[in-house]
């Protein structure tokens, strides 16, 4: 994702460095037609028209030429910041998995998806959500569907306690012994649950 937004960004300067050049281009040409009507103005046979409509075209050649470079670089900025945008209000489900059909995670607000998001990056692969939005959870951020419980298949559970511990807008962050993690976007806090024991920090 943000490997993309890098990608379009250069993409974006290396065209604006191109546009520039064009400009300057555009000048030199148009300094080159004047410095040579400005030297011909003593022989007028070499001129076709008086000397005032010559420096009206060559001025009209010079302005055209220009706003249309301006046009393009507007249009091309446009454009990639549009493309930007768009990574910036990624869907950020496309981030995660499901373990089940029966998970549900529609009603994840974007900040736990960014979250999700941001375990995918800090890891390489995406996280499996095994559990979302638990109605009848009681006084749980999952019963809210603030919640997530996930795994990430390959990747062992301290890496992914740290990349959880480091993400934008994290809550709580929890492990269980079998080694699922628990994510939300509650108070922040950090707790163990092994069966009946459970540590909080």
């Amino acid at each position: 994702m943000f490997s993309e937004e890098a990608r379009i960004f250069g993409r974006f300067r290396s065209a604006t460095y191109r546009l520039t050049a064009l400009r300057a281009k555009v000048v030199h040409i148009c300094a080159i037609f004047w410095n040579d009507f400005l030297s011909h103005q003593d022989q007028p046979e070499m001129i076709k028209g008086p000397p005032g409509d010559t420096m009206c075209i060559v001025f009209r050649v010079a302005l055209a030429s220009l706003l249309a470079l301006s046009m393009s670089g507007i249009a091309v900025a446009d454009s990639s910041q549009k493309r930007r945008g768009n990574i910036f209000k990624h869907d950020y489900s496309a981030a995660y998995t499901v373990q089940r059909v029966s998970v549900r995670t529609s009603c994840f607000p974007t900040k736990l998806k960014a979250i999700l998001a941001h375990i995918a990056v800090q890891t390489g692969k995406k996280p499996m959500v095994t559990s979302g939005h638990r109605p009848r959870s009681g006084r749980s951020q999952h019963s809210h569907c603030y919640a997530a419980d996930i795994r990430v298949p390959g990747i062992s559970e301290k890496r992914i306690l740290a990349a959880a511990r480091s993400a934008p807008g994290i809550g709580g962050v929890g492990r269980y012994c079998n080694g699922i993690v628990h994510v939300d976007i509650g108070p922040k806090r950090m707790w163990a649950h092994c069966g009946k024991r459970s540590k909080r920090s």
